[in-house]
């Protein structure tokens, strides 16, 4: 099954559901930034993820925004300073919530 790769950015109002959503969006992929994650995954498992982050998220008050890139733009990407969690290629297999 195909995997994709797929940058997860979001703003929470809320501190109870913000780490309600960085703890589902954690079994998924790896945060790199404050409200960052990155995402190496199958379609299948990225809808069942967007499903569960929707009953999570206040839509008046909240926003998730999801880059979808593909392999030849994944391959650009271009780190600057540390690296925070998983590796720079992304082959590992993740768990999903």
């Amino acid at each position: 099954m195909a995997r994709q790769y797929t940058v997860i950015a979001y703003d929470i109002a809320d501190d109870r559901r913000r780490t309600k959503l960085f703890d589902k969006l954690s079994a998924l992929g790896w945060h790199k930034q404050f409200s960052v994650f990155e995402c190496y995954t199958t379609p299948e498992r990225l809808l069942l993820a967007k499903d569960a982050v929707e009953e999570l998220i206040d839509p008046d008050e909240d926003t998730v925004i999801y880059y979808h890139l593909c392999e030849a733009c994944r391959k650009k990407i271009e780190r600057v300073g540390i690296q925070k969690g998983g590796l720079a290629d992304a082959d590992d297999d993740l768990i999903i919530i």
